[in-house]
C-alpha cells in the first residue's frame, strides 16, 4: 500500500468518525457555546471556536466572536480554517502572530478576518481520530502561556465528551432505524410476486439503509459465464450492460464470491463501468448466492470523496443479499413447480391426442393414391406432432427454469436454455 493510499484511508476513517458525531446545522449549539463563553473569560480572547474539520469546510459546534455572516452560518470554507493544521499534525498549534507565520499568513482568516494570534488543541475521538480543534483567536499579537494551553485541553476534553455522547445517541437511533428497515424489507421481499420487483426492492433497501447515493443489481448468466446489469437505483441507460469481471467491483465479487469494497473508485476502476460513469467514489459489491449457486451481485456506491464502509454496513449488505437470494430461489422453485404441473396436465390432456393424430396421419400417407404434395405435408405433420410430444416430455424433466420476456405479451419458459 502506498503512503498516499494509506493517508486517504486514514482520512476516510476520520471523516466517518466525524459524521457519526452528528455534525451541527446552522442552529445554535448551546452545550458547545457555553464552553466557548467559559474559554473567552478564561483566556481573555475575543474569538473562541469548537471547530470540526470536514473534507471541504469547517463546521462550528461552538462559536463566539466571529463576524457575520460566518457567525450565523456557523461554518467556513477550509480557506479560512487555521484549525485544519491542528487536524493535519494532531498536535497543539500556538502562534503569537499569524501574519509572520509561513503556514498561516496567507489564510483568509488572517487576511480578511483580521486574526493575528491563534492557539488550538486537537479534538481527539475515542477511536483516536482528530476531528477538529478547540481554539482561541485574538486580533492582537500575544504569547500563549502554559495555563492557556491547559485550559484549552480541559475544555476540549469536555467538548469531546459531548461529541461522544452524541455519537452514542446517534448510533442507537441508526441501529433502530436499520432494524426497522430490515424488517420492512423482509416483509416487502416476501410479498413480491415477480423477480424484477424483488431486485428493485433489494437495491432500494441497500441504498437507503446504508445512506448511499446509488446502487445496482446484476444477473449471473451461467451459460455465458457473464454478469449483466439489470437494475439500478438512479435512472440509468446501463440495463443489459455486460460487466467486465476483471475491471468492476461486481465482477470481482462474482468471481471471488465475497464482499469487495473499492475506495477511490475513480482512480482504481475509472469510468469503464456504470458506477464509474455515474461518479462513484466508493463501491461495495457482494454476490447473491444460495447454497453455493451464484445468482448475481448487489452493489452500492457513494459519490462523496473519502467515503468508507463500516463493519456493520457490510453486515447489513450481507443480510440483504442472503434474504433476496432466498426469495429469488423460492420464486424460481415455485415457477418450476408450476411448469411441472402444467407439463403433467398438458401431457395428460394432449399426449393421447398427439399419438392419435400422428398414427392417423401415418396411415393416411400410406394410401397409394395420395398425391406427393399431400404426402410431404403429412410427413411435416408427423414431425411436428413428434416435436410437440418431445417438448412436453422436456417440460416434465425440468430442474431449473430460464424465462424469456416478450414485453407486453408476457413471459414464457425458454425451453432451449432451461435444464
Amino acid at each position: 500500500m502506498t503512503s498516499d493510499h494509506a493517508e486517504r484511508l486514514a482520512d476516510a476513517a476520520r471523516l466517518t468518525a466525524l459524521r457519526r458525531r452528528a455534525l451541527p446545522d446552522t442552529s445554535s449549539e448551546e452545550a458547545f457555546d457555553r464552553l466557548t463563553r467559559l474559554a473567552t473569560r478564561a483566556l481573555r480572547v475575543p474569538i473562541v471556536l469548537v471547530s470540526l474539520v470536514e473534507a471541504d469546510r469547517q463546521v462550528f459546534a461552538g462559536c463566539l466572536g466571529l463576524p457575520e455572516p460566518w457567525a450565523s452560518w456557523r461554518q467556513t470554507p477550509l480557506s479560512y480554517s487555521l484549525c485544519q493544521h491542528v487536524v493535519t499534525s494532531g498536535e497543539p498549534l500556538l502562534v503569537a502572530d499569524a501574519r509572520t507565520h509561513p503556514l498561516l499568513r496567507d489564510s483568509r482568516a488572517v487576511t480578511e478576518l483580521g486574526v493575528v494570534a491563534y492557539a488550538g488543541v486537537p479534538l481527539i475521538s475515542s477511536e483516536g481520530h482528530v476531528l477538529g480543534a478547540f481554539c482561541g483567536l485574538d486580533t492582537q499579537p500575544r504569547p500563549w502561556a502554559a495555563e492557556d494551553v491547559a485550559t484549552l485541553h480541559d475544555l476540549a476534553a469536555v467538548a469531546m465528551v459531548e461529541l461522544d455522547r452524541r455519537a452514542a445517541a446517534a448510533e442507537q437511533v441508526r441501529q433502530q432505524h436499520r432494524r426497522d428497515g430490515l424488517l420492512a424489507v423482509a416483509r416487502r421481499l416476501a410479498a413480491e410476486p415477480q423477480p424484477e420487483r424483488v431486485l428493485r426492492a433489494l437495491v432500494e433497501a441497500g441504498v437507503t439503509l446504508l445512506g448511499m447515493d446509488d446502487g445496482g443489481v446484476a444477473r449471473w448468466d451461467p451459460g455465458q459465464q457473464a454478469l449483466f446489469q439489470v437494475e439500478s437505483f438512479l435512472p440509468s441507460i446501463s440495463a443489459g450492460t455486460r460487466l467486465d469481471l476483471a475491471t468492476s467491483a461486481s465482477g470481482h465479487a462474482a468471481v471471488e464470491r465475497r464482499l469487495v469494497v473499492v475506495t477511490d473508485y475513480q482512480r482504481v476502476m475509472g469510468q469503464t463501468t456504470p458506477a464509474g460513469r455515474a461518479g462513484a467514489q466508493l463501491v461495495a459489491a457482494l454476490p447473491l448466492q444460495h447454497e453455493g449457486r451464484l445468482l448475481g451481485t448487489l452493489s452500492v456506491s457513494s459519490f462523496a470523496p473519502g467515503s468508507s464502509l463500516a463493519d456493520d454496513d457490510a453486515t447489513v449488505l450481507e443480510l440483504l443479499a442472503s434474504l433476496a437470494a432466498a426469495v429469488l430461489v423460492g420464486q424460481e422453485r415455485a415457477r418450476l413447480e408450476g411448469a411441472l404441473l402444467a407439463a403433467l396436465t398438458a401431457q395428460h390432456e394432449l399426449a393421447n391426442a398427439l399419438s392419435a393424430v400422428s398414427g392417423s396421419v401415418q396411415l393416411l400417407r400410406r394410401a397409394p393414391d395420395l398425391p406427393a404434395s399431400v404426402r410431404d405435408r403429412a410427413d411435416t405433420a408427423v414431425r411436428q406432432a413428434t416435436f410437440a410430444a418431445a417438448r412436453l416430455q422436456k417440460l416434465q424433466e425440468l430442474i431449473a427454469v430460464v424465462e424469456m420476456d416478450w414485453g407486453r405479451v408476457g413471459r414464457t419458459i425458454d425451453l432451449d436454455r432451461s435444464i
